[in-house]
């Protein structure tokens, strides 16, 4: 089974290094990448193929709500988890609103999160079972396709 690809954003170093840590454990991710910004994040995170992006609300260059909507616009099927210190009301719908599928309170501890990490999982892996492509047809790499024929 492939592994569930995972980016992180956060402008704590500390917090970074915990997360790459614990999440580093699980045989079932595999870390991508991390961003320190709403910046570096928006320019790194599409193009690495994310199953799910796990991002703080607070960032030094910015906001994470608008990191939700841009990031939703670029990757569209991976999944998005705040893990934030804000645990009041406004906030979490507020990051739900803008297109979050879960969201942590940071003081809700490891355990929280690995379980909404969980639940994310299955969705995506859901999602991903019900648009598998097509197996290839003997002989053809899907990756390498056979050069043109040049036309008559």
């Amino acid at each position: 089974m492939n592994k569930i690809r995972i980016y992180l954003v956060d402008d704590e170093p500390v917090v970074l290094r915990g997360l790459h840590l614990l999440l580093g454990r699980q045989p079932e991710i595999e870390i991508v990448g991390f961003a320190d910004s709403v910046a570096n994040a928006l320019v790194q995170a599409p193009g690495l193929h994310l199953d799910i992006l796990v991002l703080d609300l607070t960032l030094r260059d910015g906001d994470g709500f608008r990191m939700i909507s841009e990031f939703r616009a670029s990757c569209p099927r991976a999944r998005l988890l705040v893990f934030s210190m804000h645990a009041e009301r406004a906030f979490i719908e507020a990051a739900i609103q803008a297109g979050a599928d879960d969201y942590v309170v940071k003081a809700e501890g490891t355990e929280k999160l690995l379980q909404a990490l969980e639940r994310l999982i299955e969705r995506h892996r859901k999602l991903m079972g019900n648009v598998m492509p097509p197996p290839p047809s003997p002989g053809v790499d899907p990756i390498v396709l056979p050069p043109r024929s040049p036309e008559r």
